[in-house]
């Protein structure tokens, strides 16, 4: 009679060593198909952000949403009117890791992941009001992905007229001064870097993940001013 032979421990070894193998080659890339899915989601959001500022322009007359500090819509912060235009409208990006929606910020929780350019809110005293005073909305950036961390997590709009240093030579300090208001690096990359990549809503609707040299170089080539942007 024939007796049926068994494994041997060496045998067993090198199955296991394999399929350890295969884990470790497949888990990296199981992890960056899950990171890129949380990046569409994330543009996903702001895209539908972008459709309801849309939908809220067309019914004020072409006047872009005003930010907290004057009220928009009879006071309301602008994500709760946008949200009133989408009801399904997702304020949070699965990419934001900022603690500051459970640990307050000077008393306040962080309620959107997403802030807005001040240079297009009617708010502010030099931007733009209205959306057919934007010379090329497609160039202009309307919406960023906030800060995780800090006192400037909470913030419902950034300040992109003060990135630029006022020391001579003080070009590459730029990226720093960006981050302390934007999440850069939200998509990808070195934070407080030129390389660093990170979702952007445009005034026409589109959203897409770019390098910040290709939004912010200086005061006269950049994405937000609009009196610039091209």
């Amino acid at each position: 009679m024939h007796t049926p032979r068994a494994f041997t421990l060496i045998e067993l070894l090198v199955v296991v060593a394999i399929i350890a193998l295969l884990i470790a080659l497949v888990l990296p890339a199981l992890g960056a198909s899950r990171e890129s899915a949380r990046r569409v989601a994330c543009l996903v959001n702001v895209r539908s952000l972008e459709t309801a500022h849309w939908v809220y322009m067309g019914q004020n007359e072409g006047r872009m949403l005003g930010t907290v500090h004057l009220g928009a819509d009879e006071g309301k912060p602008w994500h709760e009117v946008l949200s009133t235009f989408d009801p399904a409208l997702l304020l949070r990006s699965p990419t934001d890791k900022s603690p500051h929606f459970d640990e307050p910020v000077d008393g306040k929780l962080r309620v959107t992941s997403y802030s807005l350019n001040h240079w297009v809110t009617p708010d502010y005293t030099r931007g733009y009001r209205s959306i057919d005073a934007v010379p090329m909305p497609g160039a202009t950036v309307h919406a960023v992905m906030a800060v995780f961390e800090g006192p400037k997590a909470i913030l419902d709009h950034v300040h992109p007229y003060s990135w630029v240093s006022p020391v001579p030579g003080a070009h590459d300090a730029t990226p720093g001064k960006a981050s302390e208001e934007v999440q850069t690096n939200a998509h990808g990359g070195d934070v407080a870097t030129w390389e660093a990549r990170g979702p952007y809503g445009f005034l026409d609707g589109h959203a897409k993940t770019m390098a910040f040299s290709d939004v912010f170089t200086d005061n006269d080539r950049n994405s937000f001013d609009p009196a610039v942007a091209h």
